[in-house]
């Protein structure tokens, strides 16, 4: 058995979702008006809760790379931005910052700029 505990903040007053500014024109409230909403949930979760095609599913998409994330180092590496390109790589990947490689390619992006 496992036992998952979230908070999530919510900030009417910065929240863009589009339900959230549909509700709160609905109630004809504006975000600045309400407090920061805080909802603690906890979950107990066995895996027996769940089939192989679930837990094997769960996984693919927990381990899928953000299609936007790859178009994003794509577009950056495409205009020459290497070191951009490899900071977004780092940031959504988890990958070690590879200052060799970045060397690499910061050579052979010059001759295309």
């Amino acid at each position: 058995m496992s036992i998952f505990n979230r908070t999530v903040t919510v900030d009417f007053a910065t929240q863009t979702a589009i339900g959230v500014a549909d509700w709160l024109s609905s109630v004809g409230l504006t975000g600045r008006e309400l407090p920061p909403l805080t909802v603690v949930a906890k979950v107990q979760v066995d895996l027996s809760d769940f089939d192989e095609e679930e837990i094997s599913e769960a996984y693919d998409n927990f381990n899928k790379p953000d299609r936007y994330s790859l178009e994003q180092i794509y577009r950056l590496m495409a205009e020459g931005d290497i070191e951009a390109a490899m900071d977004e790589m780092h940031r959504q990947f988890d990958l070690p910052p590879p200052s060799h490689e970045k060397k690499v390619a910061d050579l052979l992006s010059r001759g295309r700029a």
